[in-house]
C-alpha cells in the first residue's frame, strides 16, 4: 500500500504527529503547501484545529486525485478532548465539510489532542486568543462545552496533550480493509 502523509500545522503539534506516523510507516510527511504531493492509494492528513477550521485540509483535498485514492484519512489535532461526543461531532462535521464530494465516501476521521504554548504565539494570535478568552470566560460553567473548557484551562499556559500511542490505533483502522 502506498501512503501519502500530509500535515497542516500552526505551531508544530500536527507536524510532530505526522512525522511520527511517517516514521512508523516508513514514509515521509509533507506540509500541505509542499510544491508537489505524490499521489497515493492512501492519504493521511494531520490537521491542526485552528479558528474553527482544519489547517490545510481543503487545499490538500483539492490536490488529491479521488480516482487514485481508496482511503482519505483526516486526523484532527486540537486542545479539546477528542473523546467528548459533542467535540467529535463538531470535528467530524468540519472534516466532511472541507472534503469534496468525490472523497467523502473514502473518508475516515480520527481525533488527537494537541498542545499550545502561549509564549510561542505570534502577536496577532495572542491578541485573538485574548479576545476569545474574554468572550468564552463569560459563558456560564454549565453551558461550556469541552472545547471551551479546554481553552479556558490552558489559556496563557503551555499545555501538551500529545499521545503518540494513539497513532497505532489510527494506523490499524486505516490499513484494515
Amino acid at each position: 500500500m502506498d501512503m501519502l502523509i500530509v500535515y497542516g500545522s500552526c505551531y508544530g503539534t500536527a507536524r510532530r504527529y505526522a512525522e511520527k506516523f511517517a516514521e512508523m510507516t516508513g514514509g515521509r510527511a509533507y506540509p500541505y503547501d509542499a510544491r508537489e504531493l505524490p499521489q497515493a492509494d492512501t492519504v493521511v492528513c494531520f490537521c491542526a484545529m485552528y479558528a474553527g477550521g482544519l489547517k490545510g485540509l481543503k487545499r490538500t483535498a483539492k490536490r488529491i486525485c479521488a480516482e487514485k485514492t481508496s482511503v482519505f484519512a483526516v486526523v484532527t489535532v486540537g486542545l479539546a478532548d477528542p473523546d467528548d461526543r459533542e467535540n467529535r461531532s463538531r470535528l467530524q462535521n468540519a472534516a466532511e465539510t472541507a472534503v469534496p464530494e468525490a472523497l467523502r465516501a473514502k473518508l475516515k476521521v480520527f481525533h488527537l489532542r494537541g498542545g499550545i504554548d502561549y509564549a510561542r504565539l505570534s502577536s496577532g494570535h495572542k491578541l485573538l486568543m485574548k479576545l476569545l478568552y474574554a468572550k468564552e470566560s463569560k459563558i456560564p460553567e454549565p453551558q461550556r462545552n469541552a472545547e471551551t473548557r479546554a481553552f479556558l484551562e490552558t489559556y496563557g499556559k503551555k499545555a501538551d496533550f500529545t499521545d503518540f500511542g494513539r497513532l497505532e490505533d489510527i494506523l490499524y483502522n486505516i490499513t484494515r480493509q
